[in-house]
């Protein structure tokens, strides 16, 4: 007698499904790994770059207020006020009180405040103080103390003075210090500034010993190798440390390959 509903158990068998062996299992897990190991690189770029742009902006509205303070004070460019070390400044002069009244104006009514922290500085300090002067931290940019702070740069406190400021740093991004509270950098970490001439006594081709000293003070690999600089000009870049500042050996001014920092070398 033949077998009762032979089209059901046919239709049956054909729907039964085979299950995956071991070796295939590992196989797609295998494969799944490694396109994770090649996307998140990507993915955490593709972030750094994102924080980089922003960055950028904050530093290229401070060059623009820079200039429009320098037109209602003949010219003279703010100066420093926040204190390192056994420094004693007075904070309401600094530029990172008096730019805030002279940020871009967006829609014509309200002034977008200046920002100053870059999105990718996460020095401990904004929240702890630094041991060496117990300061908090107020920014992660800083000014360079040549434009009329440091020894016999006093004429460079006005921008008619400074021959290329298309080719003068203004302002950089300040070293953040380490994770340890104990490692604040004498202080720099919660300065407004840095000084450029100590660098000098220990400058080096890049790479070399000298490099120390500047990433003391200054953050200079903050976005994928490179970090943001503002320009007296109103304009501000991504670049790399050996594009601001490369010394070829002498201590003489001419022998800089490249100085950005200095306003009569400024190339």
């Amino acid at each position: 007698m033949a077998p009762c509903c032979p089209f059901v158990l046919s239709r049956t068998a054909s729907l039964t499904r085979r299950a995956f062996t071991l070796i295939e299992l590992l196989v797609v897990i295998s494969i799944i790994a490694l396109l994770i190991g090649i996307l998140l690189p990507v993915l955490g770029n593709a972030r750094e770059a994102a924080r980089q742009t922003r960055c950028l902006s904050n530093m290229r509205q401070m060059s623009i207020a820079t200039i429009n303070y320098t037109l209602d004070f003949r010219g003279e460019i703010p100066t420093i006020g926040l204190a390192e070390g056994g420094e004693s400044l007075n904070e309401e002069e600094s530029w990172l009180v008096l730019l805030q009244q002279y940020a871009d104006v967006s829609d014509g009514l309200e002034r977008d405040p200046l920002l100053y922290r870059c999105p990718s500085d996460s020095s401990p300090f904004f929240n702890s103080p630094a041991p060496s002067n117990g300061k908090i931290r107020r920014t992660g940019y800083a000014l360079s103390n040549s434009l009329g702070l440091a020894p016999t740069f006093e004429k460079f406190r006005k921008i008619q003075n400074i021959p290329r400021p298309s080719k003068t740093i203004f302002a950089l991004e300040l070293a953040e210090g380490g994770p340890a509270l104990s490692d604040d950098l004498g202080g720099t970490v919660s300065a407004d500034h840095i000084h450029v001439e100590f660098t000098f006594t220990s400058m080096a081709v890049a790479g070399q010993a000298g490099d120390d000293e500047w990433a003391r003070q200054v953050e200079i690999e903050q976005h994928l190798g490179r970090s943001n600089y503002a320009f007296l000009d109103g304009h501000a870049e991504t670049l790399t440390r050996e594009e601001t500042i490369l010394w070829t050996g002498s201590t003489r001014f001419g022998m800089f390959l490249t100085n950005l920092y200095w306003p009569q070398v400024a190339r």
